[in-house]
């Protein structure tokens, strides 16, 4: 402790942000081993302010079993609580309990193929679930805040039936999900899954398709502001994100189609924002490396087909980019477009570049 102490001194006469946020929290945890949580707070509070307002997430020496002990008790002690909150979710995949005790995150994975997980073991695949439990999960965890209205969720599921009949639908489905889910959970239901005045809520969870809507949504706010470098960060991690499209025969509700319109629309849209930035600046082979990846998950995109045309003309690559028409026109016909049809296409390309 008297090395922290002095430790910390140092590092407010220097002064480093960094050190002092390193000094405050290494100390609040031996006071924590030492003395319990009492002795605790102070250090960890004026550390989680530093790092909240400096945007620090990370600093030396802080691994995991430390950062949830103390987080834990930030979170018990409504320390920085919403900010304790987001490092447990983003660095340990930990949510928490009402108690305040860490929990795992329940994992939702919709892009590719779907899947449910907790701590690295998969649960349920689509495969596992009746068609009216892939429905209910599916509008859950595509709704706003993962909150859903009970009623819509019944006439979705139920349209033609009464609402008594509809609402003891949606109670024996939901009473067998949660009976179905509740034996594979560390702690009660009650902490993942819940009712609250007609609304289903989920909580303590993790989805792959909104951590790249997240990162995709930072890096199109980045490029307004001019951010560049940022912007191309978050994007990077956005793409990495993105396996596939969601399954076309897992989900039938229109909300979570038209959820999975959005993401498919949000790739298009940093493809051809970050590729036509890096075009600009004269990166053409990496502007041809992220389109090309792209078009590997929709190989029929067109705007993103053109920029890519046009990038191999002023690459000088001319037989790149007709093998990129012919690509393109095989994938057509494989779409079922007639040669006439795919012909147009190809048409209306070329004319497009050369104007």
């Amino acid at each position: 402790l008297e090395s922290l102490e002095r430790g910390l001194a140092i590092a407010q006469t220097i002064p480093s942000t960094y050190l002092i946020i390193c000094a405050l929290l290494n100390l609040s945890h031996c006071r924590y081993e030492a003395a319990g949580a009492e002795a605790a707070v102070e250090f960890l509070g004026t550390g989680l302010g530093l790092m909240k307002v400096n945007g620090y997430t990370h600093f030396w020496s802080w691994e995991p079993a430390m950062m949830t002990k103390l987080l834990t008790l930030a979170v018990k002690c409504n320390i920085e609580k919403s900010f304790a909150q987001a490092l447990a979710r983003d660095r340990l995949h930990l949510g928490f309990s009402d108690d305040g005790d860490p929990v795992p995150l329940l994992k939702f994975s919709l892009m590719d193929r779907f899947e449910v997980s907790l701590s690295g073991k998969i649960l349920f695949r689509a495969r596992d679930l009746t068609y009216f439990q892939r429905e209910m999960l599916g509008l859950l965890v595509t709704a706003k805040g993962q909150r859903i209205a009970q009623d819509k969720i019944q006439l979705e599921l139920w349209p033609e039936r009464s609402p008594e009949n509809a609402r003891k639908s949606f109670d024996t489905l939901l009473a067998r999900l949660r009976k179905l889910i509740a034996p594979h959970l560390p702690t009660s239901i009650k902490d993942y899954l819940f009712i609250q005045k007609g609304i289903l809520c989920l909580t303590n969870y993790e989805i792959d398709a909104l951590q790249f809507f997240d990162k995709a949504t930072t890096g199109l706010s980045h490029c307004k502001n001019g951010d560049w470098w940022q912007a191309h960060s978050a994007f990077h991690t956005a793409v990495s994100c993105w396996k596939d499209a969601m399954p076309e025969d897992t989900f039938h509700s229109e909300q979570i189609l038209a959820f999975n319109d959005r993401l498919s629309h949000l790739l298009i849209e940093i493809g051809l924002t970050w590729a036509n930035n890096l075009m600009q600046s004269g990166s053409y082979k990496e502007a041809i490396s992220i389109l090309e990846r792209i078009l590997q998950i929709d190989s029929l995109e067109e705007s993103l087909t053109i920029l890519l045309y046009k990038l191999h003309l002023l690459n000088n690559n001319y037989l790149k980019a007709r093998e990129l028409l012919e690509r393109y026109r095989k994938a057509l016909i494989k779409a079922l477009y007639t040669e006439t049809e795919a012909d147009s296409f190809i048409d209306k390309i070329v004319r497009s570049v050369k104007s």
